[in-house]
Protein backbone atom coordinates (compact mmCIF):
# COMPACT_ATOMS: atom_id res chain seq x y z
CA UNK A 1 0.00 0.00 0.00
CA UNK A 2 1.15 3.65 -0.01
CA UNK A 3 0.13 7.10 0.99
CA UNK A 4 -3.26 8.39 1.08
CA UNK A 5 -4.33 11.45 -1.35
CA UNK A 6 -7.57 13.05 -1.36
CA UNK A 7 -9.96 13.02 -4.57
CA UNK A 8 -9.11 16.94 -5.40
CA UNK A 9 -5.63 16.43 -5.38
CA UNK A 10 -5.67 13.11 -7.18
CA UNK A 11 -6.19 15.03 -10.71
CA UNK A 12 -3.92 16.81 -10.01
CA UNK A 13 -0.81 14.61 -9.06
CA UNK A 14 -2.31 10.97 -10.58
CA UNK A 15 -0.36 12.37 -14.07
CA UNK A 16 2.40 13.04 -12.40
CA UNK A 17 2.29 9.71 -10.24
CA UNK A 18 1.42 7.89 -13.22
CA UNK A 19 4.55 9.24 -14.90
CA UNK A 20 7.09 8.19 -12.07
CA UNK A 21 5.74 5.26 -10.68
CA UNK A 22 4.01 2.21 -11.96
CA UNK A 23 0.82 1.99 -9.23
CA UNK A 24 -1.99 0.91 -8.75
CA UNK A 25 -4.79 3.00 -7.18
CA UNK A 26 -7.96 1.90 -5.10
CA UNK A 27 -10.62 4.19 -3.93
CA UNK A 28 -11.69 2.80 -0.20
CA UNK A 29 -13.89 4.90 2.40
CA UNK A 30 -13.66 8.07 0.52
CA UNK A 31 -10.10 8.15 0.39
CA UNK A 32 -7.61 7.27 -2.63
CA UNK A 33 -5.01 4.65 -2.24
CA UNK A 34 -1.97 4.53 -4.58
CA UNK A 35 -0.08 1.01 -3.84
CA UNK A 36 2.93 0.73 -5.16
CA UNK A 37 5.09 4.01 -3.63
CA UNK A 38 6.22 3.75 0.33
CA UNK A 39 5.25 0.39 1.65
CA UNK A 40 3.16 1.62 5.15
CA UNK A 41 1.95 -1.02 7.55
CA UNK A 42 -1.85 -1.36 7.45
CA UNK A 43 -4.01 -1.40 9.54
CA UNK A 44 -8.37 -1.92 9.45
CA UNK A 45 -10.04 -0.43 12.31
CA UNK A 46 -13.77 -1.99 12.41
CA UNK A 47 -16.04 0.02 14.56
CA UNK A 48 -19.51 0.93 14.28
CA UNK A 49 -18.89 3.76 16.19
CA UNK A 50 -17.95 6.63 13.88
CA UNK A 51 -16.19 8.93 16.29
CA UNK A 52 -14.55 5.71 17.54
CA UNK A 53 -13.27 5.00 14.06
CA UNK A 54 -11.81 8.74 13.85
CA UNK A 55 -10.36 9.22 16.92
CA UNK A 56 -8.12 5.62 15.70
CA UNK A 57 -7.43 7.12 12.35
CA UNK A 58 -6.29 10.06 13.73
CA UNK A 59 -4.18 8.37 16.20
CA UNK A 60 -2.49 6.36 13.86
CA UNK A 61 -2.70 7.82 10.53
CA UNK A 62 1.34 9.40 10.38
CA UNK A 63 2.49 6.06 10.89
CA UNK A 64 0.44 3.74 9.54
CA UNK A 65 -2.12 3.49 6.57
CA UNK A 66 -5.52 3.45 8.53
CA UNK A 67 -8.26 2.16 6.23
CA UNK A 68 -11.22 2.62 8.87
CA UNK A 69 -15.14 0.90 8.29
CA UNK A 70 -18.15 0.33 10.58
CA UNK A 71 -19.33 -3.24 9.73
CA UNK A 72 -17.14 -6.74 9.21
CA UNK A 73 -18.81 -7.15 5.99
CA UNK A 74 -17.35 -4.36 4.77
CA UNK A 75 -13.82 -6.16 6.05
CA UNK A 76 -14.48 -9.14 4.05
CA UNK A 77 -15.33 -7.13 1.10
CA UNK A 78 -12.13 -5.64 1.51
CA UNK A 79 -9.93 -8.52 1.82
CA UNK A 80 -10.46 -9.11 -2.36
CA UNK A 81 -8.20 -6.07 -2.70
CA UNK A 82 -6.19 -5.55 0.62
CA UNK A 83 -5.15 -7.84 3.01
CA UNK A 84 -3.69 -5.76 6.40
CA UNK A 85 -1.44 -6.04 8.47
CA UNK A 86 -3.23 -5.55 11.57
CA UNK A 87 -7.21 -5.36 12.41
CA UNK A 88 -8.53 -3.16 15.30
CA UNK A 89 -11.60 -4.87 15.93
CA UNK A 90 -14.46 -3.77 18.27
CA UNK A 91 -16.19 -6.19 20.25
CA UNK A 92 -19.57 -4.97 20.51
CA UNK A 93 -21.49 -4.57 16.98
CA UNK A 94 -24.88 -5.04 15.51
CA UNK A 95 -24.81 -7.36 12.51
CA UNK A 96 -21.63 -10.04 13.57
CA UNK A 97 -19.81 -9.63 17.23
CA UNK A 98 -15.91 -9.49 17.26
CA UNK A 99 -15.91 -12.91 18.14
CA UNK A 100 -17.58 -14.26 15.18
CA UNK A 101 -15.71 -11.65 12.99
CA UNK A 102 -12.30 -13.46 15.09
CA UNK A 103 -13.66 -16.73 14.54
CA UNK A 104 -14.50 -16.25 10.84
CA UNK A 105 -10.73 -15.03 10.71
CA UNK A 106 -8.98 -17.57 12.09
CA UNK A 107 -10.63 -20.05 10.18
CA UNK A 108 -9.40 -19.53 7.22
CA UNK A 109 -5.55 -20.14 6.73
CA UNK A 110 -5.36 -17.11 4.30
CA UNK A 111 -6.27 -14.51 7.15
CA UNK A 112 -5.39 -16.71 10.12
CA UNK A 113 -2.24 -15.00 10.92
CA UNK A 114 -3.60 -11.51 11.15
CA UNK A 115 -3.23 -9.96 14.22
CA UNK A 116 -6.37 -8.78 15.67
CA UNK A 117 -6.78 -6.80 18.64
CA UNK A 118 -9.90 -5.98 20.49
CA UNK A 119 -10.57 -2.29 20.90
CA UNK A 120 -13.04 -2.28 23.27
CA UNK A 121 -14.94 -1.27 26.35
CA UNK A 122 -15.88 -4.03 28.11
CA UNK A 123 -13.43 -4.72 30.84
CA UNK A 124 -13.90 -7.98 32.19
CA UNK A 125 -11.45 -10.51 33.14
CA UNK A 126 -14.22 -13.61 31.36
CA UNK A 127 -14.45 -11.48 28.08
CA UNK A 128 -10.55 -11.27 28.07
CA UNK A 129 -10.00 -14.82 29.10
CA UNK A 130 -12.71 -15.71 25.98
CA UNK A 131 -10.73 -13.55 23.53
CA UNK A 132 -7.49 -15.11 24.32
CA UNK A 133 -8.92 -18.43 24.03
CA UNK A 134 -10.04 -17.72 20.31
CA UNK A 135 -7.10 -15.95 19.71
CA UNK A 136 -7.17 -12.79 19.55
CA UNK A 137 -3.62 -10.96 20.04
CA UNK A 138 -4.50 -8.57 22.38
CA UNK A 139 -6.81 -5.32 24.19
CA UNK A 140 -6.73 -2.25 24.07
CA UNK A 141 -9.35 -0.19 26.45
CA UNK A 142 -11.61 2.03 25.39
CA UNK A 143 -11.20 5.77 25.89
CA UNK A 144 -7.45 4.57 25.22
CA UNK A 145 -4.30 6.67 25.28
CA UNK A 146 -2.98 7.48 21.52
CA UNK A 147 0.35 7.03 22.91
CA UNK A 148 -0.44 3.76 24.44
CA UNK A 149 -2.32 2.56 21.10
CA UNK A 150 0.79 3.45 19.10
CA UNK A 151 3.14 2.11 21.13
CA UNK A 152 0.88 -1.95 21.56
CA UNK A 153 1.06 -1.17 17.60
CA UNK A 154 4.14 -1.27 16.82
CA UNK A 155 5.17 -3.87 18.88
CA UNK A 156 3.25 -6.24 17.74
CA UNK A 157 4.13 -5.50 14.04
CA UNK A 158 7.81 -5.42 14.57
CA UNK A 159 8.11 -9.01 16.15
Amino acid sequence: MGAFITKSRLLEVSYLIYMVFPVIIYYINSKIIIEGCIKMKTIFVVDDNGVNLLMVEQALLDHFEVITMSSAATMFELFDTIIPDMILLDIMMPDMNGFEVLAQLKSNAQYAKIPVIFLTSKNDADTEALGYEKGVTGFIKKPFSKLVLLSYIKNILEL
